[in-house]
């Protein structure tokens, strides 16, 4: 059962970061996605945290993952900013720059109440505005990213490494897609 294996990870803070990226690597591999969505339906705030992340640390199909889709929806609403983020993050690369519903969803997430949300929303809305440009314009958008862009990304979303699963799975010497997606949003800000 994965709320199990995700509740050691919890419970036993030995080596937590790079438990939870081995459990992220499982999804990498394979595993099957109805898992991730028993995590994403948890009770427990910190299992569907977790879940969120391992959502946005993997690539997934979506047209084949609508049901996980429809719950990432769904906790953007949830009361913890860390598990708003991190659904965010698992959908940010589904979104369709062109769609007036993905456009309306972030800029709600743009005046979200936490600082945090908030700022990767923005962040993120306007690399689809210049994306929704670009499309315009019959040309492509190549973020350059660089440790600078990743280290203001991270500043910005410091209150979400409280977590210390999120701070050693991140810090653990591993490639995160968090990482690189922030990277890339705050740099197509910095060149608007």
């Amino acid at each position: 059962m994965p709320e199990d294996e995700v509740l050691k990870i919890i419970t036993d803070s030995k080596n937590q970061g790079e438990r939870v990226s081995l459990l992220a690597d499982e999804f990498r591999r394979g595993r099957d996605l109805g898992e991730l969505i028993i995590l994403l339906n948890s009770n427990n705030e910190d299992i569907i945290a977790i879940g969120a992340w391992i959502g946005a640390e993997i690539h997934f199909d979506k047209a084949s993952a609508c049901f996980l889709i429809s719950r990432l929806h769904q906790l953007l609403k949830h009361k913890n900013p860390a598990i708003r983020f991190h659904s965010f993050g698992a959908l940010f690369p589904h979104l369709d720059p062109t769609s007036r519903a993905s456009q309306e969803m972030v800029k709600k997430l743009s005046r979200d109440p936490n600082e945090g949300v908030r700022t990767i929303a923005l962040a993120a809305l306007a690399k689809i505005q210049k994306s929704s440009e670009q499309l315009a314009k019959n040309s492509c958008a190549v973020a350059e990213s660089s440790a600078e862009y990743y280290l203001r990304a991270l500043a910005a979303a410091a209150y979400i490494f409280r977590a210390p699963w999120v701070r050693s799975a991140i810090l653990s010497g591993r490639e995160s897609h968090l990482i690189q997606w922030l990277g890339q949003i705050f740099a197509s800000q910095l060149s608007n």
